[in-house]
């Protein structure tokens, strides 16, 4: 039987004080994750950490927030539009 390889999925959380993350391998299994505090250009600096995360674990699925109708801050909304 040919054994399946995993999908890697990395999970993006765009914070108030920066940017949180968690990359998994198959749908439940945790391999890394942590937060990013950022004070200066938050933008900018989360941007470059999801394009170093996104080298590092060439993830086959990346999954952020729908912001239709979300409540959450105007730079959250902006920055989950430029990852996407």
């Amino acid at each position: 039987m040919k054994e399946e390889k995993q999908q890697t999925v990395l999970a993006i959380d765009p914070i108030v004080r920066g940017i949180g993350f968690t990359v998994f391998e198959g749908a439940s299994n945790p391999i890394d994750w942590g937060v990013t505090n950022i004070r200066i250009n938050k933008n900018y600096r989360s941007l470059v950490k999801v394009k170093k995360l996104i080298a590092c674990y060439q993830p086959n699925v990346v999954v952020l927030e729908e912001t239709n109708g979300s409540l959450r801050q105007d730079r959250i909304r902006k920055l989950i539009k430029s990852i996407d």
